[in-house]
């Protein structure tokens, strides 16, 4: 397998998480992965960082020599990007509201 193919695969797979990410800002999972299992967004390490993870990748491919985008926009990658790690800081970091 050639590094292309590699690329061209993981490029495959992020398209396909991406479809998955949460885009309204109302919502309260905003930037987070729904698990294709759970139907629930997920802020560990399962869903989340992969596909981090493999928006750097992609981008730094396309920041390189042949500039490789394989359909998907760096600029669009690094906005997924920063939602889906902004998402476990908030869920993470939520705790029972207090009365006041």
């Amino acid at each position: 397998m050639t590094l292309t193919e590699v690329l061209q695969t993981l490029a495959q797979n992020v398209a396909a998480t991406q479809a998955r990410q949460m885009t309204d800002p109302a919502h309260p999972d905003y930037g987070g992965i729904i698990h294709p299992d759970w139907g629930l967004a997920d802020p560990s390490h399962v869903t989340t960082t992969p596909f981090i993870a493999g928006c750097a990748y992609l981008y730094l491919a396309h920041a390189g020599p042949q500039r490789q985008t394989f359909g998907l926009a760096p600029a669009d990658l690094l906005a997924r990007t920063t939602l889906a790690m902004e998402y476990p800081l908030r869920a993470q970091r939520q705790g029972p509201s207090k009365a006041s």
